[in-house]
């Protein structure tokens, strides 16, 4: 995954904070499906505002290790956490050459 400057990274910041909670994470926390529905979001948006509602945060977990676990489980860019929303981003792939795998 290409790596994004300091700049590139307050970027996407400024941009997420106009953005509206795309879906939430409840009870059950970071399931498959969940992690599935972030890919499939990130695929027609590169960047997507998630909202982490109390009963996911139950027990230890906080916000932040619950937005790393998904981003790596993913495979996508945590871009930040603020209070109980979790920013991320997939860069837009480029088009392949044909014949190119």
């Amino acid at each position: 995954m290409a790596e994004l400057t300091s700049h590139d990274m307050a970027a996407l910041r400024a941009q997420g904070q106009t953005l509206d909670p795309a879906f939430q994470i409840g009870k059950d926390g970071v399931t498959d499906g969940v992690v599935k529905e972030l890919q499939q979001r990130l695929m027609r948006e590169p960047l997507i505002k998630v909202k982490l509602l109390g009963g996911a945060l139950a027990g230890e977990a906080s916000t932040k290790d619950l937005a790393v676990d998904l981003a790596t489980r993913a495979r996508v860019i945590l871009v930040e956490t603020r209070g109980h929303t979790a920013l991320f981003y997939r860069p837009p792939r480029h088009k392949r050459a044909p014949g190119a795998f």
